[in-house]
C-alpha cells in the first residue's frame, strides 16, 4: 500500500477515503475490505477470473444507499470493460470483467460490497463452466431444511454423473455448485436445471417450489435454477455481502455443511484465518465432468 497524495495505491488502484467505515457494527473500513480481498485472493481469483461481473455498490457503506450495477461504467481501468452482444436485443453493451486482484480492488474503491459472477468465462461465454442451484428459503423455513434441500440436489445431480460442492451464501441460503467442462450451451444448462427444480416440486410440493414469487414461497423453499441463464449471475465465492456483520460467501465441504447452523457463518475476519487451512473445494479442480451438449 503506497500513499499517493491524500489517497493510497492498493494493487495499483488509486484508493480514496480509505478510512471510510463500510461495516459500522464492526468499524470495518473501506481499506480493510480491500485488504480482505488481498488475503483471500489466492482462493478467490481462480474461481472468478475471466468472468463478467455485476455488483452491489454501497458508496457510503452498508447502512447507506445501495444499488445493483451491471455495466460498471466509470470504474478505475483495473476493472476491464468488454463488449458483449445482448441475447434479447442483439445490441452490444459493455460489461465488467474480472482480470485479477486489481479488478476486485477497483470494485471496492467504487463502494462494491458484493460481486456476482456469470456462470461462464469470457473466453468461452456461450458455454457455462459451473452449474448453480440456489436454495432460497421462504419465511419460517429452518436452516436444517435448507441443508436437506442441498443434499437432495446433490443426489439428483449425482444421478446425472455430476458431483457438486456447497456454498454458504452469507445470507439465508446455500448454493449447490457443480463445476463442469464447458461443453453444453446456456439453453441446455437452463433446461437441465429447470427440470431438476420442477421434479423436486412435483416430488414434494409442500417443501419445494420452482417458480419465483415471495407470496408462493412462504413455508417452502424456492429452488432457483434461474442462475443458469445467459446474463444471470450468482454471488461470487469469498465475496463480501451487504449485510450486518460483514458476512462472506463461503465455500465449504459437505461435511462442514452438515454441522453448519446458519448461512452467514463466515465473515471478513474468520475467513482470513480459514483460507490458511485446506481448500474445501480443492478436489473440484481434478473433476472432469460435463453436461452432454446433445
Amino acid at each position: 500500500m503506497v500513499k499517493h497524495g491524500e489517497n493510497v495505491l492498493i494493487e495499483g488502484v488509486e484508493f480514496s477515503n480509505p478510512d471510510k467505515v463500510f461495516f459500522p457494527e464492526m468499524e470495518f473500513t473501506k481499506k480493510e475490505v480491500a485488504v480482505y480481498y488481498q488475503k483471500v485472493a489466492d482462493r478467490m481469483l481462480p474461481l472468478v477470473n475471466d468472468r463478467l461481473v455485476s455488483v452491489v455498490r454501497c458508496p457510503d457503506g452498508r447502512k447507506g444507499k445501495s444499488f445493483y450495477e451491471k455495466h460498471c461504467r466509470n470504474f478505475p481501468d483495473a476493472m476491464k470493460l468488454v463488449s458483449v452482444v445482448e441475447r434479447t436485443t442483439g445490441q452490444k453493451s459493455s460489461h465488467a470483467c474480472i482480470t485479477g486482484l486489481a479488478s476486485l480492488i477497483a470494485g471496492v474503491q467504487m463502494g462494491v460490497l458484493e460481486f456476482h459472477i456469470w456462470g461462464s468465462r469470457y473466453s468461452d461465454l456461450e458455454h457455462p463452466d459451473r452449474i448453480v442451484m440456489d436454495i432460497d428459503p421462504g419465511q419460517d423455513v429452518s436452516f436444517d431444511e435448507v441443508k436437506k434441500a442441498a443434499l437432495d440436489i446433490k443426489d439428483r445431480l449425482l444421478s446425472h454423473g455430476l458431483r457438486s460442492v456447497p456454498l454458504l451464501t452469507g445470507g439465508k441460503g446455500v448454493h449447490v455448485v457443480a463445476p463442469v467442462i464447458p461443453k453444453a450451451d446456456w439453453n441446455k444448462v437452463h433446461d437441465f436445471t429447470k427440470a431438476i427444480a420442477k421434479q423436486m416440486e412435483d416430488d414434494d410440493p409442500d417443501r419445494y417450489i420452482s417458480q419465483s414469487g415471495k407470496a408462493k414461497r412462504k413455508g417452502r423453499i424456492f429452488i432457483d435454477y434461474l442462475r443458469n441463464g445467459r446474463g444471470t449471475t450468482a454471488v461470487a465465492p469469498y465475496s463480501t455481502r451487504n449485510q450486518k456483520g460483514a458476512p462472506v460467501a463461503a465455500p465449504v465441504t459437505w461435511e462442514e455443511l452438515d454441522s453448519a447452523d446458519r448461512s452467514n457463518l463466515y465473515n471478513v475476519t474468520n475467513m482470513v484465518d480459514r483460507v490458511k487451512e485446506k481448500d474445501p473445494w480443492r478436489e473440484t479442480h481434478e473433476w472432469k465432468q460435463y453436461l452432454s451438449p446433445d
